[in-house]
């Protein structure tokens, strides 16, 4: 939350920022195979300004539990 782009926070930081375009690119493959993918999910929308990272862990632990394939 410092009033930037996350293209402008990647250009800022000027090192890798590990991470950054693999989440983008797993998000858009989990929505586009109907995916769900709640954490990713969750830092997709913080790394675009979406959600502040509090909201999206409370959103996160919120959650209702379910069983796993």
């Amino acid at each position: 939350g410092q009033g930037m782009t996350p293209e402008e926070a990647v250009e800022k930081v000027g090192m890798v920022v590990e991470g950054f375009y693999t989440t983008k690119a797993v998000y858009e493959i989990a929505q586009e195979k109907i995916i769900d993918m709640p954490i990713t999910n969750a830092i997709y929308q913080i790394i675009t300004n979406q959600v502040e990272a509090k909201n999206a862990s409370l959103d996160l632990m919120k959650r209702e539990g379910k069983e796993e394939a």
